[in-house]
This record gives structure tokens, C-alpha cells and sequence, in this order.
């Protein structure tokens, strides 16, 4: 079975991860519909299951990038169902909870981005991860660890 996981913010991503494997491959979000639907489809013939970050609206976020950012989650979810990969979403203080990744209120969210990816730099240190691809790796992991049987 391939895990997919996708952080799916304009600057998330899309990672795949197999259980016989310790490699893990990445993608930055792609920039256009298209580009996000044939990378799903990439895993229509396969034993496919996504964990897609559950997303809400920010605090502070304008209606136009909310708006977006909707969209964005949209054609995700429209992609996955198209192309027939089973999925969940799954909130951020679930799989963060899982990884032990839950710390204190109030750090900055590149302090949170910054120990996401140094927690999957460790897990997999033979791929360059960037703050858009970490957290899409570690929901992939997460799908990974806990939906595998």
C-alpha cells in the first residue's frame, strides 16, 4: 500500500511513503489545478489511502486567501475522490500529538514548521525537506504508522 500525505496551503506539499520502504518521496503544493490532479491520479491504479491535514481558516486571514485556501482544499479533495484513494482528514494536534510534536503555546510558526522538519530530517536524513514538504512527509508517516494492517 502507498501512504500519501498532503499539507494542503499554497506553501504545503504532498509526500508518498510505502511500508517496505524507509524512503519517502516529496513535492512542494503545485501551483495550479491540473498540476494537483494528475499528481493524485499518479496513484489511481494503486493500493492508495491520504491523510489530508484538516484545515480551517486562520486568524487574521483575509477573505480573498481564505477563500483560496478553500479552493485549494477543494480541488484536493475533488482530485482524491475523482481518482478513487480513500482519505481522511486528520487535525493538526492529532498526528502532531502522535509524533510528540505538541509543545508549548505561543511559539511562532516557524519554530513549529522548524521541529516538523527536523523531527522527518531525522527519520528519513537522505531527502532534503523544506518547511512546504516536512509536514506533507509526516502526515504521510502518520497515515503510515497508524493505518497500515
Amino acid at each position: 500500500m502507498i501512504f500519501l500525505g498532503i499539507d494542503p496551503g499554497a506553501s504545503g506539499g504532498l509526500a508518498v511513503v510505502i511500508p517496505e520502504s524507509t524512503a519517502v518521496t516529496v513535492w512542494p503544493m503545485p501551483s495550479t489545478e491540473a498540476d494537483i490532479y494528475h499528481h493524485i491520479a499518479g496513484l489511481r491504479d494503486e493500493d492508495a489511502f491520504c491523510v489530508l491535514e484538516k484545515v480551517g481558516g486562520m486568524p487574521g486571514q483575509g477573505g480573498s486567501a481564505s477563500f483560496n485556501f478553500g479552493r485549494n482544499v477543494g480541488v484536493i479533495v475533488g482530485a482524491l475522490i475523482a481518482c478513487q484513494v480513500p482519505f481522511i482528514e486528520v487535525a493538526p494536534g492529532r498526528w502532531k500529538k502522535h509524533f510528540s510534536l505538541i509543545g508549548k503555546t505561543g511559539r511562532s510558526k516557524t519554530v513549529i514548521k522548524n521541529a516538523s522538519k527536523a523531527y522527518v530530517q531525522k527519520r528519513f536524513p537522505n531527502v532534503k525537506f523544506t518547511h512546504a514538504t516536512a509536514e506533507a512527509a509526516l502526515l504521510a508517516l502518520y497515515a503510515r504508522e497508524t493505518y497500515h494492517q
